[in-house]
């Protein structure tokens, strides 16, 4: 019995801490400054953020690559790029190109851009959605529609349909290929198959797929068809079970 006490005691002193580690980590977690990556889907740019804490934080956005994780210390994320000034003496303009606020969570986010209507106050129009794995899961499909028309979308043989601005989620299929097929609300001609192409499945990665208007031209100022965006992402497992985004 002489022996059980200082056991006991250095056993409980071992749990309190540990639980005191835990509590710190989650804390840590809940209280860390959000991050996102930004994608845009009708053209690439260089622009520069203003993140809550640094002057001038540089950053390239690209259609066809998610970028790096960037981090958003007061959820409001300013992105601007410098035009020449009236006056030759002082430094350059900042012009505001796009605004976000990251919504509550721990995220990570991603921010979609495209460019606005015409007239528009600010140039690119933005799209915040929740990254997380918990939002999006390996092995399945989401869906965006980028759009500002309704479309009917058939994907890995489930259908359904999407308003602008809706996403929807598809299980990866039991096959080596998913045929999409979108089609869109014509008003003179009803429902007209706009998009129709083969995606090949691959195991261990998630795939996001943003619906787009194809840009109007002198040719054809209001063309019809429908852009796809498809953006894969590898998902590895730890030695602890845990999943990560490569």
């Amino acid at each position: 019995m002489a022996y059980a006490r200082p056991s006991l005691i250095f056993i409980l002193t071992l749990l309190l801490c540990t639980t005191k580690s835990f509590a710190q980590q989650n804390n840590q977690a809940e209280t860390a400054p959000p991050q996102f990556r930004v994608v845009c889907l009708t053209d690439a740019l260089q622009a520069m953020y203003d993140n809550g804490k640094d002057d001038e934080a540089h950053i390239n956005i690209s259609m066809s690559n998610l970028s790096r994780l960037y981090t958003a210390y007061d959820r409001r994320v300013t992105f601007y790029q410098e035009v020449e000034n009236p006056d030759p003496t002082k430094p350059p303009l900042r012009q505001t190109i796009a605004q976000v606020t990251l919504p509550n969570g721990p995220g990570p986010f991603l921010v979609l851009m495209q460019r606005a209507q015409p007239g528009s106050e600010i140039p690119y129009e933005t799209m915040v959605i929740d990254h997380s794995l918990e939002q999006h899961q390996a092995n399945s499909y989401r869906l965006f529609n980028f759009s500002h028309r309704n479309l009917a979308v058939s994907l890995a043989d489930k259908q359904f349909l999407l308003q602008p601005r809706e996403a929807e989620y598809v299980v990866y299929p039991d096959k080596r290929k998913a045929w999409l097929k979108v089609a869109v609300d014509s008003e003179d001609n009803g429902w007209i198959v706009a998009q129709s192409s083969p995606h090949v499945v691959g195991q261990d990665t998630r795939t996001m797929i943003f619906l787009c208007d194809i840009p109007p031209t002198e040719r054809d100022p209001n063309p019809l068809g429908i852009a796809v965006r498809k953006f894969r992402e590898r998902i590895t497992t730890d030695e602890f079970g845990v999943q990560h985004i490569r």
